[in-house]
Formats: C-alpha cells, structure tokens, sequence
C-alpha cells in the first residue's frame, strides 16, 4: 500500500513511501511540527494545527471543550474564519462550546517574540469566569499558541479571522 497516494499521506510538503509506512519530510527552509507531518516556519515553535471550523466566534454550540489539550505550541487554521484568537469578548454558547475563550491583550509583533497572554471564559455576565495562562508568538503571516488544557470542560478557546500586527 502506498499511503502517500491517498491526500499525500497527511504531509504537507513530501511524502515518501516506505515499505509497510511513509515518512514526511520538509524543504530545507522549513522544519518538521510535532505532528511529523506538518513543516513550519523554522524561527517559529513546531506546532500541532486546530483545524476544527467551529471554534469560530461565528459558529454556535455543539458542546465541545478544550481540556485534552496538552501544554504545546497550537496553530488556528479551520478555515477564513478560523486563524487567530480573538481580543474581545466571545458571546457565550458560540465556537461550538458553552464558555468562549478570548485573548484579553493584542497580539505580538514578529520583533516581541514570544509573549505571555491571559485567555479568559466568558460564562454568565462574567467575561473572565475561568482563565489559563498562554504564550503566542507572531509568525508573520499566521500566530502560534501555547495553550493548556482548559480549567474544566465546557470551555473552548475561539478562533476568528487573520489580521496582521507586524
């Protein structure tokens, strides 16, 4: 079977088949996310990407939360909706959850590197009910996250178009 015939076998560069597998590989100015299929900016965190679209401020509830992810670097990218995490407050019971997540600073320039952040929950007129503590880093056509998992379930951090703050 040669599993880089079907969608490139998930790589988003090069696919080699090996017998019984496949390897992703990356041109030389990229280098390999923590996914092993993914190549990134190489001044930039590896990264595992969120591609769901219905972490978007615009989409409405489906009852999903964020609290499987894991304390590594996370790229928004579902979509023209989805690319980066919104700066103001996210009306609760949208980006398919109860309790939305904002960033409550702007995003960083390329020249801050990477920067501290606070995401707040915004639940019943409170829109900082539950926080976690993150690190973003400008990556100069997109951003990248260092998420945790969230506080409890039912929270989900959103997701909004791209603009850029170079």
């Amino acid at each position: 079977i040669n599993e880089c015939l079907q969608n490139n076998g998930g790589c988003s560069h090069t696919c080699k088949n090996t017998f019984g597998s496949y390897s992703c590989s990356c041109p030389s100015d990229r280098s390999m996310g923590v996914d092993n299929h993914t190549c990134g900016d190489p001044n930039c965190p590896n990264y595992i990407t969120l591609s769901d679209p219905t972490r978007s401020v615009d989409y409405g509830f489906i009852d999903k939360c964020d609290s499987a992810l894991t304390n590594v670097w996370y790229r928004f990218d579902g979509g023209p909706n989805v690319q980066m995490m919104p700066t103001s407050v996210v009306s609760a019971w949208t980006c398919g959850t109860r309790s939305t997540g904002w960033l409550t600073r702007h995003h960083p320039s390329v020249s801050e590197g990477i920067v501290d952040g606070k995401v707040c929950f915004n639940w019943e007129n409170n829109n900082c009910k539950w926080s976690s503590q993150i690190q973003i880093r400008n990556c100069l056509s997109y951003y990248v996250y260092k998420l945790p998992r969230t506080p409890i379930c039912n929270l989900r951090y959103c997701a909004t178009k791209y603009t850029s703050n170079k």
